[in-house]
């Protein structure tokens, strides 16, 4: 995802826009004869229409989130798994040596059941390091490599759900950036039609109406004539 971040142009929420921008479309299609004259071809009018379609197939996210949700679900599960892992090593510890003791505070897992993601790695390390130092003393109480191996792959597994997390999040987050720039251009075709509507019935005040950038679409009975 790029550094900067795109910002919007226009100073209404997103389907706001859209609705605008698809009755200004509207307003234009019924004027185009009249909106040549300005500018405002028929090609340009479907080019509109085209970018309003496609934005609002692309507007809900739900998918993604729901997608995030159930991951960071599993990731909430690796965590435990790791944090069972571990309390396994250090119940052999706390069996050896009480956990009132020096070593066994070297494993800094008093606050295993609190810690999470980046935090759990690095205990996680740590306990793997410090059951390998006293693996000799640990092992009369019952620890062995396998029970050291799982704190190793819980780890390996929750950086791979991080990291599959991280992601989805950026790819979420670039998705709604593109949103942004495609609405920006969307909202930068209103203000094109807006001009020329405005001007090619500068003395029609019911048709001038309804170019207004945030003006409500009123169809009145001259505007029609118009069209």
């Amino acid at each position: 995802m790029t550094a900067d971040r795109i910002k919007r142009l226009y100073k209404v929420n997103d389907s706001d826009l859209l609705s605008r921008a698809a009755e200004l479309h509207h307003v234009g299609v019924r004027h185009q004869a009249i909106l040549a004259d300005y500018g405002i071809s028929a090609a340009y009018l479907s080019a509109m229409d085209e970018a309003i379609e496609q934005a609002i197939a692309n507007m809900s996210d739900s998918g993604r989130r729901y997608e995030i949700k159930d991951m960071l679900q599993e990731m909430a599960a690796v965590e435990e798994d790791v944090r069972n892992a571990i309390r396994a090593v250090i119940t052999r510890a706390a069996l050896t040596w009480g956990k009132d003791s020096l070593k066994y505070a070297e494993f800094r897992a008093f606050s295993v059941s609190r810690v999470h993601g980046v935090e759990l790695r690095a205990l996680a390390d740590r306990v793997v390091r410090k059951a390998q130092e006293y693996l000799g003393e640990l092992s009369e109480r019952g620890l062995t490599e396998a029970m050291i191996d799982a704190v190793r792959d819980g780890d390996l597994q929750l950086q791979q759900a991080m990291n599959a997390v991280f992601n989805s999040e950026e790819e979420r987050a670039e998705a709604a950036q593109q949103r942004v720039e495609h609405l920006n251009e969307i909202y930068k075709m209103m203000q094109r039609l807006s001009v020329a509507g405005k001007n090619a019935f500068a003395k029609n005040p019911a048709a001038y109406h309804n170019f207004i950038l945030w003006g409500k679409v009123r169809r009145t009975k001259n505007d029609e004539e118009q069209g």
